[in-house]
């Protein structure tokens, strides 16, 4: 974080001070206050980097800074370039090009992917590999020097599909009904958040996906060892969708929108307050003090607030490290992170925080964990859709921010709770052979509009349940799975009887068989049988197995008989 909340506020205020911009009227510096006011301003100092000592601010001086910012800020609206401009953008935008944009998009991260790798995303992984171990596989000066000469001719493009589209993609959602939802916890889109996407779509209408390519270009990300393991892998992940985005469905499935996350954490001052407050809230409330700036939240954790921080830490699981379980006391937390630390990022920033407290740098893991709740939470507010999260860690912070502002989701007032639980509870644990549907089944499942009825079903199920604690997790996935098991019953009751339908025909046809060996052994049945043994037997089979097959498979490819199948 280059610059903290107060220390903005602060900054503004000094410089214009010294540049003896600032003008008080005879009546205030006739009275004590304004006096007060002036010789504490003389106080603040600037440290030798040239940031401000936020400790020689006084508390009059702290008050006149954040207003003197907010009057500067709300007197020069429009200065700012890299806000969202949505809301300017005519309602001329229509669905159709919507999708067409996004097959574009799509076409042009096919292109990309081909000319990296020489392999499509269909044949990238062989057999079943993981991500990582295809790259090993490939990994030579051949497929680096082809990797990045790809990059330099297809990165410029990209930005250029973004600088003429933006607008029209971001305006998508005030087109669009039904239930939206935007995923959100990582600016990565590995296997799991596209298994996850799985799940989410047999329920959801339309979900957003915040271009998991952008972040890797927006900034200089020099923190990260993988740079370009991981804009591969988000490509990959991303491309595996492309059969929903190119099948003609009665309203978008899927919709890739820039966020420009990362740009606006770096350039946006409006964002850059926004998330300051998000966080001073957060640690304000699970800290039970009261923080004016960040950097008063790192000196209280390091110094005397170091115990109690401790123990906050793993009472109410405000660090859960990545890829690892929650850790059962602080020492573990810790090493959990160094781990992680030594394997994903890069030598540049281990020496960085070579000398750092274990305070601060766990301090440092958490700010990673809490800056995409801030941005799904952004999403979710523009799209006016549900928030997705394809780790159970992900919604954990959700939640644990969701504590902080009790009235949150009832300030949103598009949100249900219920729906929320459903949604996260397809993909809990339990649940996870739902993710093994493929691709294009799902696109076949909702070009027929599948999703609204399963959604239907769903909370048909759920309405009869009293007594479900939609704030349990656990409880809801099991609620969901009971209730999927109970439809695919239905289903198997539906299959059983088609069985014995045509069981019972088969058998009269044996009959007639024996009737038509009859007449051939004797005669005079023959007048008996009539046109009976006209039609013959052979042919009266094969019409039943004919009919017997095309009942099968209109069941075996509905809704519940995916399910079936991929369950058993």
């Amino acid at each position: 974080m280059n610059s903290t909340y107060l220390e903005r506020r602060l900054s503004e205020l000094f410089k214009k001070f010294k540049e003896g911009k600032i003008f008080f009227s005879k009546e205030l510096l006739e009275k004590d206050d304004g006096k007060k006011l002036i010789e504490e301003l003389s106080l603040l100092k600037r440290r030798p980097d040239g940031s401000i000592d936020i400790s020689t601010a006084t508390p009059i001086v702290r008050s006149f800074a954040r207003m003197f910012y907010n009057i500067e800020k709300y007197t020069n609206i429009g200065d700012d370039k890299t806000k969202k401009i949505i809301y300017e953008q005519e309602d001329s935008v229509k669905i159709d090009e919507i999708i067409k944009l996004q097959r574009d998009y799509f076409s042009l991260l096919e292109e990309f992917f081909i000319s990296a790798t020489g392999n499509s995303a269909e044949k990238f992984l062989k057999n079943n590999e993981s991500f990582h171990d295809s790259i090993n596989r490939r990994k030579n000066n051949k497929f680096i020097k082809r990797f990045f000469d790809a990059l330099n001719e297809y990165i410029p493009q990209i930005g250029e599909f973004y600088t003429k589209n933006s607008n029209e993609l971001l305006s998508a959602h005030k087109f669009i009904g039904g239930l939206k939802c935007v995923i959100g916890g990582s600016s990565r889109f590995p296997e799991a958040a596209f298994n996850g996407f799985r799940k989410f779509a047999l329920y959801a209408d339309t979900i957003f996906i915040p271009d998991p390519i952008l972040p890797w270009l927006e900034v200089d990300r020099r923190a990260e060892r993988f740079l370009n393991i991981h804009f591969l892998q988000s490509c990959l992940y991303l491309l595996k969708l492309k059969p929903i985005i190119d099948t003609d469905l009665p309203y978008p499935a899927i919709i890739v929108f820039p966020s420009w996350e990362k740009s606006l954490e770096t350039s946006n001052e409006e964002t850059k307050d926004l998330i300051s407050e998000f966080i001073l809230n957060f640690f304000s409330f699970y800290l039970n003090a009261n923080f004016e700036d960040e950097s008063e939240i790192f000196n209280y954790v390091c110094n005397e607030g170091k115990e109690s921080f401790r123990e906050t830490v793993i009472s109410q699981q405000l660090f859960l490290p990545p890829d690892s379980l929650p850790p059962k006391t602080y020492d573990e937390a810790f090493s959990k992170y160094i781990e992680f630390i030594k394997q994903e990022r890069s030598e540049e920033f281990i020496k960085l925080i070579d000398s750092w407290p274990s305070e601060k740098l766990i301090m440092n893991g958490i700010l990673e964990r809490l800056l995409p709740q801030f941005h799904i939470r952004d999403n979710a507010r523009m799209l006016e859709a549900h928030p997705l999260f394809w780790l159970s860690a992900h919604y954990h912070y959700f939640l644990l921010y969701s504590n902080v502002s009790n009235s949150e989701l009832n300030q949103m007032g598009f949100l249900d709770s219920k729906t929320l639980s459903i949604l996260q509870g397809l993909q809990h644990p339990s649940n996870t052979w739902l993710g093994n549907i493929t691709i294009k089944e799902i696109a076949r499942l909702r070009a027929e509009n599948c999703n609204e009825m399963f959604r239907k079903r769903l909370t048909e199920y759920f309405t009869t349940l009293s007594n479900a604690n939609f704030e349990n997790l656990n409880s809801v996935a099991a609620e969901i799975g009971r209730a999927i098991c109970s439809l695919i019953s239905e289903h198997d009751k539906e299959t059983q009887k088609i069985e014995e339908k045509y069981f019972r025909k088969h058998i009269q046809t044996l009959g007639i068989s024996i009737l038509t060996l009859g007449v051939q052994i004797f005669p005079w049945l023959a007048p008996y049988l009539g046109a009976l043994t006209a039609l013959g037997p052979i042919s009266k089979y094969a019409y039943d197995k004919f009919n017997q097959y095309r009942d099968r498979k209109l069941l075996k490819e509905s809704f519940f008989g995916v399910l079936s199948n991929i369950k058993s």
